[in-house]
């Protein structure tokens, strides 16, 4: 395991994140990493409790997956099948959203305050509000920008801002 983490305002705005306390085996922030005793971990587990007692390679048979894993199942589905695809030669599927040879991504800890809609099931507005996210983040011309992070920013913004009117009304 590797700690990675970044160290500015805008994601450490008290400065209280520790530098040193990152790398090999170790994450500044609690249930990261192996501190601890290992009767405190097993009351309180984190993340790197979940990953270590999986044993060295993972048995998915002795998984009990929930709803909220669906994401982890789609995934190796995916890897999966481009696995078998390479294996065959043929070449593994590429983003057709490239940004200088990268594919665009936006994981700056956003927060969007959607609020309820009279009438709207949750569960249909908690989808509907993914998906444009998701439209949001991935697809205009603004992927080559310079500036593409504030323009993601400011669409994401005048979103929330479109939704909270939707609910006022």
């Amino acid at each position: 395991m590797i700690g990675w983490r970044h160290f500015h305002p805008e994601v450490n705005p008290r400065g209280i994140g520790k530098e040193e306390d990152c790398g090999l085996e170790k994450v500044d922030f609690y249930g990261q990493g192996a501190g601890g005793s290992f009767e405190e971990r097993q009351r309180l587990p984190g993340d790197y409790d979940a990953i270590v007692t999986q044993r060295p390679i993972a048995l998915h048979g002795l998984e009990h997956l929930t709803y909220c894993d669906k994401g982890v199942v789609m995934l190796r589905k995916l890897l999966r099948r481009d696995i078998r695809k390479v294996a065959a030669g043929e070449e593994p599927p590429r983003s057709t959203l490239r940004s200088g040879g990268a594919i665009p991504t936006y994981c700056h800890d956003t927060v969007l305050a959607i609020p309820p809609i009279a009438g709207v099931d949750d569960l249909e507005l908690q989808e509907e509000v993914g998906r444009r996210v998701t439209e949001i983040v991935i697809s205009g011309d603004h992927h080559a920008a310079d500036d593409r992070h504030d323009i993601v920013r400011k669409l994401l913004s005048e979103y929330e801002s479109s939704v909270a009117s939707q609910a006022a009304a």
